[in-house]
């Protein structure tokens, strides 16, 4: 690719880190990308990058939104989220 994953992700170490966002999303057409979005993101940041806890973020696919639970949007209501 382009790089776009890795400089997405360098966007959210740096802003994570100058506590300008709490959690990242990312959303993707397939879980082929999903999955390497996890990756890059959890590698970058240096953490879990899977939406459980301990961790900063999570990478779905636009498919899986719908079954998102409420309590989820409820919950990144209350953070600052980059998207």
């Amino acid at each position: 690719g382009a790089g776009k994953t890795v400089a997405a992700a360098e966007i959210a170490k740096r802003l994570y880190d100058l506590d300008k966002i709490d959690l990242v999303l990312c959303f993707s057409p397939s879980l082929t990308i999903a999955d390497g979005i996890k990756n890059t993101f959890s590698w970058r940041l240096g953490c879990s990058f899977t939406g459980g806890l301990g961790s900063i973020g999570a990478s779905f696919t636009y498919q899986s939104m719908k079954y998102l639970r409420d309590s989820f949007w409820e919950t990144i209501k209350k953070h600052r989220v980059l998207v």
